[in-house]
């Protein structure tokens, strides 16, 4: 999976196809040169123009690491600053070897020692049968250095196993993992044992990218911060991780059985012990694409496939919940089934005014087309005046099948949504937009379901436009100013950016078009703000207050449905409610925790940030 979609570069190409070359007018255009300024102007132009034919252009990525990555007299005052701090951790570097290419090899341990950080152990574990040219290389390889340590096995037992005797050599406070033929980058322990001096983690994860045969680094990973729900999706943390070996040695250490996702299954239990787990938004792993790794093609390894869902099956039992893991759409994403012993009544709330022909495709789709058991129906009507709308109203009424609310008054969302909470029924409330359709019926259960999870306290949907475009995936802050849907725009079956698009996570906010919240939790941040976020925004504000009182938003991806957005409403901001959401949260809106300060605020992609 590629870290930005093909998707983006074939519509730029269709968009803004390559004019014709025509041949007479540069000529022309090189005449006027030579007779307008002289011919050692045109002499400086042609040498410019062939300058640019024959060197690319630089990629993105290449000026992010540009403006981004220190260079010689960077490392060298960060090493200095080493000595001014009261903390020096020592961290120990864990590597599997069998069978390596030993210039990849060589590459990986020279990696380590030009770490600007010298408070570092190397293990090593050659996982057998022995190789005796492989063990004179290391010898000599290694020569003095005694920061780097040897075991052997006679049998080959796997990587969990070697990854295991690697650990029973370390005696650092921390460990790390690292691959043969990766490399690490060379401010990577420095930013570990840095992040320790001001707070105390047990649990580091880093950006990385992935070098190529030749030796060029691209496809960069820019990560969100700590999300729970993403790794029951697909092991994001990956590389770089690096644990406190006390709580490495607590947990079991890498368990046999579950080798290629041997550190899925760690990170997966220890994060059930710690939640001092930590980001560090910096590439300091390079993943090299060799033949055959997950690293070139992420279906590379099935094996792996089956090892993650164990860990994964496994996580669940530990955390005593109901479900079963399915393989997602794409390589390495996986999907929980939730099954809860009971289903909560959820309470749909849905505003409307006239439009009858968009609310009845909404209300027949949940009476008709979503399977969950106990659902309860309250439409806040704002004063509809087509006849065909108030009919519709009536007949549902008296039918039964929901209840209306009257809402008089200028048009205020957060009032309405409010005004229906204290009126509802159910557990869990439902937030509707009326231009809504469900894609299968299933969707709620699946909202419902992690809805119900301990300190969640709201739940989004994958919502596609008509024409089959994604509309929202999550909500980022700072995206186009105060806050933007995820990916919208980007075609139904892309994935995103690493699967994002498709795997269930964590996220600052999520759109009240389809959001399941509970109802005790509504309660208790007192509902939307209808005094100052009557239209926008509203949604948005709700989560972070929900965040401030321990509650966590989550996207679910396996909950599809259809919004016709403002199709029953106009778009436009108000000034007010922008000036209110910058000054009540602007130190959130600057810096998302599940987005990347590495990627774009000015497009919904994912785009590598160069503003």
């Amino acid at each position: 999976m590629h870290a930005f979609s093909s998707w983006t570069t074939a519509a730029t190409r269709e968009a803004h196809p390559f004019p014709p070359v025509d041949r007479r007018s540069k000529l022309e255009k090189a005449v006027g040169v030579l007779r307008e300024e002289g011919p050692v102007e045109l002499a400086r132009r042609s040498t410019a123009f062939l300058q640019r034919r024959i060197r690319p252009r630089p990629s993105p990525y290449d000026r992010w690491k540009a403006s981004h990555e220190a260079g010689f007299f960077g490392l060298l005052k960060q090493r200095r600053s080493v000595l001014t701090w009261q903390a020096r951790p020592s961290l120990s570097l864990l590597m599997p070897i069998h069978r390596p290419e030993l210039s990849w090899l060589h590459s990986a341990i020279l990696s380590v020692e030009r770490q600007i950080y010298p408070y570092w152990q190397l293990c090593l574990a050659l996982d057998g049968p022995p190789e005796p040219g492989v063990r004179r290389w290391l010898a000599r390889r290694i020569g003095g250095e005694k920061r780097i340590q040897v075991v052997e096995s006679r049998q080959h037992g796997g990587i969990a196993a070697a990854g295991q005797a690697a650990l029973e050599l370390a005696t650092g406070d921390f460990v790390g993992l690292l691959d043969q033929d990766d490399e690490l980058s060379p401010a990577a322990l420095y930013r570990v044992a840095q992040s320790l001096q001001s707070e105390e983690t047990d649990f580091f994860y880093s950006d990385e990218d992935k070098l190529t045969p030749e030796g060029l680094r691209v496809d960069p990973y820019f990560k969100p911060g700590w999300s729970p729900y993403l790794l029951l999706s697909q092991m994001y943390t990956g590389h770089f991780s690096v644990y406190r070996r006390s709580l490495v040695l607590e947990v079991g250490g890498f368990r046999t059985g579950f080798d290629f996702s041997q550190d899925h299954d760690l990170a997966l239990r220890i994060s059930e012990a710690t939640d001092r787990i930590r980001r560090l938004p910096h590439i300091l792993y390079h993943w090299r694409q060799v033949p055959g790794s997950a690293a070139t093609d992420p279906a590379a390894k099935p094996e792996a496939a089956g090892a993650a869902r164990r860990a994964l099956s496994e996580a669940l039992g530990r955390r005593r919940i109901s479900g079963k893991v399915v393989d997602g759409p794409f390589p390495n994403i996986y999907c929980i089934d939730r099954s809860p012993r009971s289903w909560p009544a959820v309470t749909a709330i849905i505003p409307t005014r006239d439009q009858p022909d968009l609310l009845r495709s909404c209300i027949e789709g949940l009476l008709q087309k979503t399977d969950y058991p106990e659902l309860d129906l309250l439409i806040v009507d704002h004063e509809s005046r087509d006849e065909t709308a108030r009919s519709y109203l009536r007949k549902l009424a008296r039918s039964g099948r929901a209840r209306v609310l009257p809402f008089r008054g200028p048009f205020n969302f957060s009032a309405m949504v409010n005004l229906a909470a204290r009126h509802a029924r159910g557990d869990l409330l439902l937030l509707l937009n009326n231009d809504t359709e469900p894609l299968h019926p299933g969707w709620l259960r699946r909202m419902a379901a992690i809805a119900v999870d301990p300190g969640v306290g709201a739940v989004g949907a994958r919502l596609l436009y008509p024409d089959g475009r994604l509309q929202h995936a999550g909500v980022v802050l700072g995206l186009g100013g105060v806050a933007g849907n995820a990916f919208s725009f980007l075609p139904a079956d892309s994935p995103g950016y690493f699967g994002a698009a498709w795997t269930t996570r964590d996220y600052s906010a999520v759109t009240a078009a389809c959001m399941v919240t509970p109802r005790e939790d509504f309660l208790a941040v007192n509902g939307f703000d209808a005094d100052s976020l009557p239209v926008a925004y509203n949604d948005v504000d709700y989560c972070l207050r929900l965040k401030q009182i321990g509650r966590r938003t989550v996207y679910c991806a396996e909950a599809e449905l259809i919004h016709h957005e403002s199709a029953s409403r106009g778009t436009g901001l108000d000034p007010a409610e922008v000036a209110v959401m910058l000054d009540r949260w602007g130190p959130q809106i600057e810096d998302d925790p599940h987005y990347s300060p590495n990627l774009s605020r000015g497009r919904p992609d994912f785009w590598i940030r160069l503003e």
